[in-house]
């Protein structure tokens, strides 16, 4: 970001961070780390084939100026250290549906090694030609440029005040379309976007379902339309930005989804952690969960709109699947 166009909000935080022995870590130095995240994943009638597939996760990659270069290439060096067999990104590449530097996107997608079974992603709320946020009533309201709000006040005001989402729309954002500038760079790149939309991965004659939706917030997720190329004799896998969304999901036949956004909150103290939890489950902060017959994974995600993370580490999960 240059400094000209750098709000006085933001100086005055960074500022405030280096000179205060208690900003520097969240703000300068946890932001840049990188937690890998490892679990198995039993899934029922997973053929055989399928047995010991390893999954790498990432999300919520809020590409912009305050994006640390080094982050960048550590993301890059553990993916090809850990050589995964299939590559999903949970949504959220942008920042308030700002793509400023389309160039410095496709470099780093690039860089990304191509897994044998695929490379693929989801949109999130910040990824359409406007993004959703969540209003002071807890409604959901489409966000324009010049209406959108410093990022540090928005989060100072979170330490003293919860927000919670209502589940309610202010106006239908489904109209809204993707971001051509965004699709453009995805195409450039080694990463397949999932659309309400399922494709088959096939491995020694076996299937398995990986299906990607549309954004909740945005009213854009259409179980009908991803259940079309969806194989029943075979087990899946969904890949769904916003957890609040998955119960739309309720009937559809996926094992296991991978979700984001919640970025875990970001600040992990004790008494106001919770604030920060801007869900309207608030299970569905992070980790692993299990809802009836379907398994739920919760990444931290690797950036957030404000480079501020306390006690709750950027992260990657490889998740290996086994036989249940």
């Amino acid at each position: 970001m240059s400094l000209k166009k750098k709000p006085l909000s933001e100086w005055l935080w960074d500022s405030w961070c280096l000179l205060s022995i208690v900003g520097i870590w969240p703000r300068f130095i946890e932001p840049r780390l990188l937690q890998i995240s490892q679990k198995d994943i039993p899934i029922v009638n997973l053929p055989k084939a399928f047995s010991d597939l390893k999954i790498l996760q990432f999300s919520d990659l809020h590409l912009s100026g305050h994006t640390s270069k080094h982050l960048l290439k550590k993301i890059i060096k553990k993916i090809k250290s850990l050589k995964p067999d299939l590559i999903v990104f949970t949504g959220d590449f942008l920042c308030f549906s700002e793509l400023n530097d389309p160039d410095r996107l496709e470099s780093f997608l690039n860089e990304i090694p191509k897994a044998p079974l695929g490379n693929f992603a989801i949109l999130g709320n910040h990824d359409y030609s406007n993004y959703v946020s969540v209003g002071e009533e807890g409604d959901y309201a489409l966000s324009f440029k010049k209406e959108k709000k410093s990022p540090i006040l928005k989060g100072l005001k979170r330490f003293f005040s919860p927000l919670k989402p209502n589940g309610q729309w202010k106006e239908d954002p489904s109209k809204v379309s993707c971001h051509d500038k965004l699709l453009e760079t995805l195409r450039k790149s080694p990463f397949r976007l999932l659309n309400n939309e399922t494709v088959q991965l096939s491995l020694l004659g076996s299937i398995l379902n990986l299906s990607g939706f549309g954004e909740y917030m945005m009213k854009q997720i259409d179980t009908d339309k991803a259940k079309e190329n969806f194989c029943l004799e075979a087990p899946g896998i969904a890949l769904l930005h916003n957890p609040d969304g998955i119960k739309e999901l309720n009937s559809f036949p996926s094992d296991l989804i991978l979700s984001g956004h919640t970025h875990g909150g970001q600040v992990n103290l004790p008494f106001i952690k919770n604030n920060f939890i801007v869900m309207e489950n608030s299970k569905y902060s992070k980790g692993y969960l299990k809802e009836g017959n379907k398994q739920i994974y919760i990444t931290k995600g690797v950036g957030g709109v404000l480079p501020f993370r306390w006690f709750c580490l950027p992260e990657m999960t490889l998740l290996t699947l086994k036989q249940g």
